[in-house]
């Protein structure tokens, strides 16, 4: 027999978790989607100090900056987030205290344990 917390299950399903239940089995799948790259890449259309390093890559007068297929930059391997405070606070937020977040809280491994 399986026993199921029903919280934990209802916090798992509004993260997209789906699960599938047979015998004594139990099978869970999760979709992480990074929905943040759409809204810094909008950012980054709007920022006029970024778009002058666009512009400054496409006459080739910068070569540390990166335009990616989908038109957005990075500076070497890392993504220029613009400077929207709003934007920048909700990266970190996620970074540290989403449930399936690598970089964790210092406290927060503690209280989740």
């Amino acid at each position: 027999m399986i026993c199921y917390n029903v919280e934990y299950l209802t916090t798992l399903r509004a993260m997209d978790v789906y699960f599938s239940v047979g015998g004594d089995m139990l099978l869970a799948t999760m979709q992480v989607k990074y929905s943040f790259k759409d809204k810094i890449k909008d950012a980054q259309d709007k920022d006029p100090y970024l778009e002058k390093m666009k512009t400054k890559v496409q006459d080739g007068k910068n070569n540390q900056i990166i335009i990616q297929d989908d038109g957005m930059l990075l500076n070497r391997k890392s993504v220029c987030v613009p400077n929207v405070e709003e934007l920048r606070t909700e990266i970190m937020h996620e970074a540290h205290y989403a449930p399936y977040a690598m970089h964790l809280g210092s406290t927060k491994m503690y209280r989740d344990l």
